[in-house]
């Protein structure tokens, strides 16, 4: 995509500006979430051509949406504030408890996975389950959930809290989650960071005093 937007580049810098126009256009359609992508709807700016939508629309395959229902141990231990617990019961359980939706067995666990407080386990579902393709257009009601798996908003009360609090863009702290510690509170980097966060614990102990 980076090669592809400097093509662009060239054919403008060479006096073909309809072949720059039109690789810029293709690549900010095609991949839309890249850095090349974005570089190339700024340059379609600069030189006054109109601008593809930022995501394509959704595709309505008629597919209803997955409504599966929690395993009875699951929902005791989420019942009782154990979603750590919970998470862990289905995660050595996903081939039986996923058995009864052949094809969709992805989308099943996602969801599952959707109704505990948890991300860790539901973001590494999603990472196998989720094609490139299907996030490279605007959720149908059908596909929501490969978004809402890949994207994960676990711990919400606390989280929005924070964000209201501090005056945080909203989606700021999950973004930080997904990309430090994949959702997963017990890990610890080479480093000795832990935590959602990954955190110093030095830093987190200055921080929290100030």
């Amino acid at each position: 995509d980076k090669l592809r937007e400097l093509q662009g580049v060239a054919a403008l810098r060479a006096g073909d500006q309809a072949t720059a126009i039109a690789l810029w256009t293709e690549l900010a359609r095609t991949e839309p979430f890249s850095w090349a992508a974005q570089t190339a709807r700024a340059r379609l700016q600069s030189v006054g051509a109109p601008l593809p939508p930022l995501i394509e629309p959704a595709q309505d395959r008629g597919t209803a949406r997955l409504v599966p229902t929690l395993p009875p141990a699951a929902t005791l231990l989420r019942s009782l504030g154990l979603d750590g617990d919970a998470e862990s019961h289905l995660a050595a359980a996903e081939r039986e408890i996923s058995a009864p939706y052949a094809g969709r067995e992805g989308e099943a666990l996602c969801s599952l996975y959707g109704q505990i407080s948890r991300g860790k386990r539901r973001y590494k579902v999603g990472v196998n389950a989720v094609s490139a393709s299907l996030l490279r257009r605007a959720p149908s009601e059908g596909e929501r959930w490969a978004w809402e798996c890949l994207y994960p908003q676990p711990f919400a009360g606390g989280v929005k809290s924070l964000e209201e609090q501090h005056g945080l863009p909203r989606g700021l702290l999950h973004a930080l989650m997904r990309q430090e510690s994949a959702f997963d509170p017990q890990v610890v980097s080479p480093a000795s960071a832990v935590g959602l966060m990954q955190l110093m614990p030095s830093t987190a102990k200055q921080a929290a005093a100030e």
